[in-house]
């Protein structure tokens, strides 16, 4: 999956390309075989130009080697190892900073799950007790005061878990971009997303 990343793939491509160009470079050590052919007209007589023994033609191969060269062809595949090298170098770097931002985004969403998880248990756990302390306040058995404490710490809890809840969409989104996917969200609806209430469900 962290191969589909853009700036992986790029990476990978330019360290092929740069690799292949060391062959192209290395090939010019070699002979090179090529066929040439003419086809032509020679006579002194205008009246037999057109003639079977007036047309010449020539067919066949010809070798190519830059000997001469040996020096420059060395010193273009020794520039072109160092570039493939520094491709080479490029793609590492971006390798282990793709890996090391999948694990971070992995572990960030982790933590905020399970940090969301304990923050419903004690949303249900508030729940209760207001429900709890609703049946003593009309039983007579609490007073006001119990029951303002009571709407205050559930609100809090509600606050807290919608607050967890928006974090953890954001690093759900985090690991999304980490493995390359196209995930694109406003500004203004991040804004939204983390000044969310429970109200706004």
């Amino acid at each position: 999956m962290i191969r589909q990343r853009p700036d992986v793939r790029a990476a990978e491509r330019q360290l092929a390309l740069e690799t292949a160009r060391i062959g192209i470079e290395t090939a010019n050590y070699y002979p090179r075989l090529q066929w040439s052919a003419s086809l032509g007209l020679n006579s002194s007589q205008l009246q037999n130009l057109f003639s079977n023994r007036a047309l010449t033609y020539s067919l066949g191969p010809s070798l190519d080697f830059a000997l001469l060269d040996f020096p420059q062809i060395g010193a273009r595949i020794a520039a072109q190892n160092a570039t493939m090298r520094a491709a080479l170098a490029n793609f590492d770097q971006t390798v282990l900073q793709a890996l090391e931002e999948t694990e971070n985004a992995l572990s960030a969403y982790a933590y905020e799950s399970q940090r969301l998880e304990s923050l419903k248990n004690a949303l249900t756990a508030r729940r209760n007790a207001r429900t709890h302390t609703q049946k003593r306040v009309s039983a007579g058995i609490g007073s006001l005061l119990d029951m303002i404490e009571a709407d205050r710490a559930l609100v809090e809890a509600e606050r807290n878990y919608a607050d967890s809840e928006a974090l953890a969409l954001l690093r759900l989104i985090e690991v999304y971009r980490a493995f390359g996917g196209n995930v694109s969200v406003p500004e203004n609806h991040l804004y939204q997303i983390a000044h969310f209430t429970p109200q706004d469900r």
